[in-house]
C-alpha cells in the first residue's frame, strides 16, 4: 500500500482531496437528502476511482472489481447506517 502511494502519489491525492470535501460537506449538510447524495456520489467516486486506478496500473482483475464493488457497498451502507439510524 505504501509503495503505491509513493508510486502513483497524484492518484491517492486526488482520491484524499475528494474524501476530504465529501466530509466537509457530510458535516455542514443537515438535509437527509443533501447527506445521502453526498454519501452516493462519494460512494461512486471512490469506486470508479479505484478501478480506474487498477486499470491505470495493469493490475486490473474481476476479484479487484468484486472487491472493490463489496468495499463500497459496505462503506455506503455504514455511512446510512450513521447518517441515517431510523430509515
Amino acid at each position: 500500500m505504501m509503495n503505491d502511494i509513493k508510486k502513483y502519489p497524484v492518484d491517492y491525492l486526488v482520491l484524499l482531496v475528494y474524501a476530504l470535501v465529501s466530509v466537509a460537506l457530510l458535516s455542514v449538510r443537515h438535509d437527509p437528502q443533501q447527506r445521502l447524495i453526498v454519501g452516493t456520489l462519494f460512494a461512486l467516486y471512490y469506486f470508479i476511482w479505484a478501478v480506474l486506478h487498477h486499470v491505470r496500473i495493469k493490475r486490473i482483475t474481476f476479484s479487484v472489481v468484486l472487491e472493490y464493488l463489496l468495499i463500497t457497498i459496505l462503506g455506503f451502507v455504514t455511512l446510512q447506517v450513521i447518517f441515517f439510524p431510523l430509515l
